[in-house]
């Protein structure tokens, strides 16, 4: 973690908290916003701090990352693993760029307060640990999901299920087939963006 960082977190005074993981650690000066409408750019939990992946097991750091409620969490570059990432029970926002070593989603069996994701590069079997039983005092108005370039297997867990998503948002492959199986999944706004080069 670089000095700066080390700096405000140690001196952060708020209750709720955003990190953000960078190869170095270094902060990223301006975020892409993957969602088409304004409403979900608004829901966006942009980094408050900036981490490295080391930080994730550094004893220290974590004792004081858990005296926060962490709601955003936007990783910038791809992890050894993504189990460490259960850890944050809380989190709402959640933006994984350059995932290829993403095999599963696991790590979101312990996040049931999220509503909005974006992955790019993942391979994943299905999305079935995105799905939490529904407590209706914790409705969300606005699930998004953004997969990039992601390799997903089966989907039927979506397209059976009861979530309605606000944004998907999908960039593939020039499949007719696979942009309509995603098209039966329930969403308000459906976009499939046809990438001439699948490289994220």
């Amino acid at each position: 973690m670089i000095q700066a960082e080390w700096e405000k977190l140690f001196s952060y005074e708020k209750k709720y908290l955003n990190i953000g993981i960078t190869k170095d650690g270094s902060p990223i000066q301006a975020i892409g916003i993957p969602w088409t409408g304004h409403s979900s750019a608004c829901n966006m939990r942009i980094p408050d701090i900036f981490l490295c992946e080391e930080d994730l097991y550094d004893s220290t750091i974590l004792a004081q990352l858990d005296t926060f409620t962490i709601l955003g969490l936007y990783v910038f570059c791809d992890l050894e693993t993504y189990d460490v990432l259960g850890r944050f029970h809380d989190l709402q926002d959640i933006f994984l760029k350059d995932a290829r070593n993403l095999r599963d989603l696991s790590f979101m069996n312990n996040t049931p307060d999220w509503f909005m994701l974006f992955i790019q590069g993942a391979t994943l079997p299905n999305l079935n640990p995105i799905l939490h039983p529904v407590d209706p005092a914790k409705m969300r108005h606005s699930y998004c999901l953004g997969l990039y370039n992601c390799q997903v297997g089966d989907i039927s867990s979506l397209t059976e299920s009861d979530l309605h998503f606000h944004e998907l948002l999908i960039w593939g492959g020039r499949d007719k087939a696979d942009y309509e199986r995603w098209k039966n999944v329930k969403s308000l706004i459906y976009h499939y963006n046809k990438l001439n080069n699948p490289n994220p």
